[in-house]
């Protein structure tokens, strides 16, 4: 999971409790099954988000969540690759780099 720490068991649970919250049913949809909650909307974005978290849990795929390397960004992203350090390089890797380029041309 992001920073190398590893979910336990109470989250687990707790999303899994989220998920209840607003039950899901599912549609094929060009041959991909797909969540479609059922009850109000903020449960079902919350149960989505849950189901989501728990899908990644079951797939082991939480290793490739990370934090944008950005201090001011809040945002996790995906990375398969190992190499990523940004959630956008249009944005947060763009900002970095134009920040240090500012730094050394101040510099000289």
């Amino acid at each position: 999971m992001a920073d190398g720490k590893q979910l336990d068991d109470k989250w687990k649970s707790h999303l899994e409790d989220l998920t209840e919250q607003a039950p899901l049913s599912f549609k094929l949809l060009s041959e991909s099954l797909l969540p479609v909650p059922v009850g109000s909307s903020e449960d079902a974005i919350i149960s989505l988000i849950a189901f989501d978290a728990l899908q990644l849990l079951a797939k082991g795929e939480l290793l490739h969540l990370h934090r944008c390397a950005n201090p001011d960004c809040v945002l996790l992203f995906m990375d398969t690759t190992g190499r990523r350090k940004w959630c956008s390089m249009k944005i947060c890797g763009n900002r970095t780099k134009v920040a240090r380029h500012q730094i050394r041309r101040e510099e000289n």
